[in-house]
């Protein structure tokens, strides 16, 4: 058992490693919104809005707050009524392919001729916009970080301890 827990955590960590050469998705001001912002770095990136699936906001006493998507060309900027205090975004990145040249490409592995390897791609996010107080429950996500405690209250250097969870269970 213990052979198999230490194949896992070394099959999770190379993934892991994989992972940190892709995109991912975070909110951010821009302009005095709120946009997804989809890119590597610091880099922001175009993206279809229709990737997006699922946003879900909440205030801090954990009650839902609607959220409305404004779809641009390239990108999407989110509004809501009252002030969330979280908000989670699940994003289809679709499926990416690496063909015979080594690019990588948004197409299915059947659509490019050569491919070497494809995945379909799905980025998910918390995001703790102000809290104050403990960590209301949150809706699941397939693989999700919860900090244990609000990270608002720690100060710089401090260290958070997080919860690791896919479907709901402790990875």
């Amino acid at each position: 058992m213990r052979v198999l827990k230490a194949f896992v955590a070394i099959v999770a960590l190379l993934a892991a490693a994989q992972a940190a050469q892709a995109h991912g998705i975070w909110l951010a001001e821009r302009w005095g919104k709120v946009a997804l912002v989809y890119g590597h770095g610091a880099g922001d990136d175009p993206y279809d809005p229709a990737k997006i699936k699922a946003i879900r906001a909440f205030d801090e006493d954990g009650k839902l707050v609607e959220m409305q998507v404004n779809a641009l060309e390239d990108h999407a900027l989110l509004s809501s009524e009252g002030e969330p205090a979280i908000i989670l975004v699940d994003f289809d990145n679709g499926f990416y392919t690496k063909g015979s040249d080594g690019k990588w490409v948004n197409r299915p592995k059947s659509e490019v001729e050569g491919a070497q390897t494809a995945g379909r791609y799905f980025k998910h996010t918390l995001t703790i916009r102000h809290l104050h107080g403990d960590m209301p429950s949150v809706p699941q996500q397939p693989l999700q970080i919860l900090p244990l405690a609000n990270p608002a209250e720690l100060s710089a250097g401090k260290t958070v301890r997080v919860r690791v969870l896919f479907d709901g269970k402790p990875l």
